[in-house]
């Protein structure tokens, strides 16, 4: 959504700063019309896309950017970047009890990930309920099946890596991120009302 400040971000760290542009990940929620400007531009640090499930309706329901930009037009602006720019996806995936972690879920992530090469990371469930969450947010809960689920993808010889918890004492942690206005502050929390990755 703010693509010119964080590629001058990118520009920062690479030209400034000496760091190797496969040192650097931009991660997105979906944005396709960022990533296709990635790709037309060639910028080379690696892309890291939150998709937690490869079909169309579970993931609007988990992830409202779906709306926006459904898994059709998302799939083909990241064919796009891998062809014009050659580097590997990485797919953040959490696997959540009873809403993507089904088997018509999982051949649909087989699936989705084979159309470039890519790499899988899953990554724990971090509650967000001090966010005051309702509906569908309030409801998860991190899938039993996590661990049969990654063997599978491993068999399907996908690349997997399991990401551990780190930062969820203090929310901020992986998928944390809110700002909270006009809540009371908790003990020992004195005026910290952003919680960021």
């Amino acid at each position: 959504m703010n693509f010119d400040q964080v590629m001058k971000a990118v520009d920062i760290f690479s030209a400034g700063m000496g760091v190797a542009a496969r040192r650097i990940t931009v991660s997105t929620a979906g944005w396709a019309s960022g990533i296709r400007r990635m790709a037309d531009e060639g910028r080379k640090p690696k892309l890291a896309i939150s998709l937690h499930s490869a079909i169309q309706e579970t993931r609007a329901a988990l992830m409202p950017v779906a709306r926006k930009f459904p898994l059709t037009d998302l799939r083909s602006a990241i064919e796009q970047y891998y062809h014009q720019v050659r580097r590997r996806v990485t797919y953040e995936y959490i696997f959540f009890d009873g809403v993507n972690d089904s088997e018509k879920e999982f051949r649909a992530l087989v699936k989705f990930a084979r159309r470039v090469p890519c790499k899988i990371n899953v990554i724990p469930y971090h509650s967000v309920a001090f966010t005051g969450a309702v509906g569908l947010r309030a409801s998860l809960k991190p899938s039993p099946r996590a661990d049969t689920l990654v063997d599978r993808l491993r068999r399907e010889n996908l690349t997997v890596m399991v990401r551990s918890s780190a930062g969820e004492d203090i929310e901020g942690a992986c998928g944390q991120l809110a700002v909270l206005h006009g809540r009371p502050r908790r003990t020992g929390d004195p005026g910290h009302r952003s919680r960021a990755e």
